[in-house]
């Protein structure tokens, strides 16, 4: 039997190591793009349409200012480090509104052609998009830096003593039964859809188990950990291969990011993160083309089994790598949100901008009690639907921007610091999962990085909803910890 991971107890006498009040690292980049946005806001009236120079000087001279925080918090302890979502919310920064806006300065005519294509852009418009996107961001670290967060490290100790007295081999048992039968239902189901049925919204959610699975069996230490190692390695190749099928690059790439997670877990995020970036972004390119050409053969569109997906995709293989396709895959064009958030700024302007600000109250209501409950992610296709006409895709414009096309500049000040907060107390919850080891709790904190990723996402389903459900799940540990703890150490 795999040894137990052992967790940390509390000795009499001994100090209980706490997350600090505040995290003061970040506020310095946070007030320094900040100031960087208002700059650029202030320096939007002034330029040419066709200055895209400015765009990429002002784009790259934010992500300068975070590259000194970065290194300070990578230097710190794995617990530390993997627990900071301020620091995931830096990386986001950087992929898509540093490298991402660098697109239409600095690309090629070709790809700059595809990505203009959905709506064109002027550099004051993008200069705009940079100032908000600079001035959110810069809010959120600032206030992420100097919210509280110490009440929530307390609540934290209590609510993960919740399932410490179960065996953790058990846990990672339960992970991979729950997370392993429920990704395969839900792979038979979207490689082969019926008319008029829907997976069930419960089977998605706790096929994301299967990824925890993998983080917490790579990062086991101790006897067995070998053979978890391996475990998790296979895993993460039939969930990429899987992936692959449903022609969903964010599929393949996922169960990769929750080895390496695992992986910085055991040996240091230092070891692991240039290695571990450098195949993500391999794969994604290898990948990109000949998921593409797939989906212009019509896979998608037809009912086709395994065996013929199989076979498309990998003549997809062979046709991306010989032969022009007739849609070229962009990875570049893939990162750039400088084209919707221009064309989100002018709809708000226009009178035209979201309303998600009336759902806010439904977050906190349960579909299961409200059957009529109105889609919270009705935004995105909405949005696809007024720059095209279409309703068949839906179109991110990021959380900031997203705050200004609901309610203006109010809507940008909000979405910034609420984002801050939000962060700011996942990560002291998630540091204190890392520290003790509680591998019950690793989903809730896997929660935090993937709110802190989806910066190119909505606030109201990606932040909001999301927040809101990890905090019924701390409450119920709080509650729940001292009862069943007390019975797990009378049996």
């Amino acid at each position: 039997m795999v040894s137990a991971v052992p967790v940390p107890k509390r000795q009499q006498g001994q100090a209980v190591v706490s997350a600090p009040r505040s995290n003061p690292v970040w506020w310095g980049p946070g007030v320094a793009i900040f100031g960087l946005g208002v700059v650029a806001w202030v320096y939007h009236t002034s330029i040419q349409a066709d200055e895209w120079w400015v765009v990429g000087g002002f784009s790259i001279a934010s992500g300068l200012m975070l590259l000194p925080a970065m290194w300070r918090t990578l230097c710190k302890g794995v617990a530390d480090v993997l627990g900071d979502h301020l620091l995931v919310l830096s990386c986001a920064f950087i992929a898509y509104y540093v490298i991402g806006a660098l697109l239409i300065p600095f690309g090629s005519e070709e790809e700059v052609e595809v990505a203009q294509s959905y709506y064109r852009i002027d550099a004051v418009l993008a200069l705009r998009v940079t100032a908000v996107n600079c001035i959110g961001f810069g809010l959120a670290l600032v206030s992420g830096s100097l919210i509280g967060r110490q009440w929530v490290s307390g609540l934290a100790q209590k609510a993960i003593g919740l399932g410490q007295f179960i065996p953790q081999e058990w846990i990672i048992a339960g992970f991979l039964l729950a997370g392993g039968m429920s990704s395969f239902n839900v792979l038979m189901f979207d490689l082969d859809p019926h008319p008029g049925e829907v997976v069930s919204g419960l089977f998605r959610m706790l096929s994301r188990l299967l990824l925890v699975a993998i983080t917490v069996a790579a990062a086991h230490r101790g006897r067995g950990s070998v053979w978890l190692l391996s475990l998790a390695i296979v895993l993460t190749g039939l969930q990429a291969v899987g992936g692959l099928l449903l022609l969903n690059k964010s599929s393949v790439l996922q169960p990769m990011v929750a080895l390496l997670v695992g992986l910085a877990w055991r040996l240091g995020v230092r070891r692991v993160m240039v290695p571990g970036v450098a195949g993500l972004l391999a794969v994604y390119l290898l990948i990109g083309n000949p998921v593409n050409t797939a989906r212009d053969m019509q896979v998608l569109g037809d009912q086709v089994d395994w065996h013929e997906r199989t076979t498309f995709l990998s003549d997809s293989f062979f046709l991306s790598s010989h032969a022009a396709t007739e849609s070229k895959y962009y990875p570049w064009v893939r990162f750039c949100y400088l084209i919707p958030q221009g064309a989100a700024l002018n709809f708000y302007d226009m009178d035209q901008g979201g309303e998600d600000y009336r759902l806010l109250g439904w977050v906190f209501l349960p579909r299961v009690l409200f059957s009529d409950k109105p889609v919270m992610t009705a935004s995105g296709p909405g949005f696809h639907y007024k720059v095209t006409g279409m309703d068949t895709s839906s179109t991110g414009i990021g959380v900031f921007v997203d705050g200004y096309y609901n309610l203006g500049w109010w809507g940008v000040v909000a979405v910034g610091v609420a984002v801050g907060c939000m962060l700011a107390w996942t990560s002291a919850f998630a540091v204190e999962v890392y520290r003790a080891r509680a591998l019950l709790w690793m989903p809730l904190a896997l929660l935090g990085s993937f709110m802190a990723f989806r910066i190119d996402g909505g606030f109201l389903p990606d932040y909001c909803g999301t927040f809101v459900l990890a905090c019924c799940l701390v409450c119920v540990g709080v509650v729940l910890s001292p009862r069943l703890s007390q019975r797990g150490r009378a049996g």
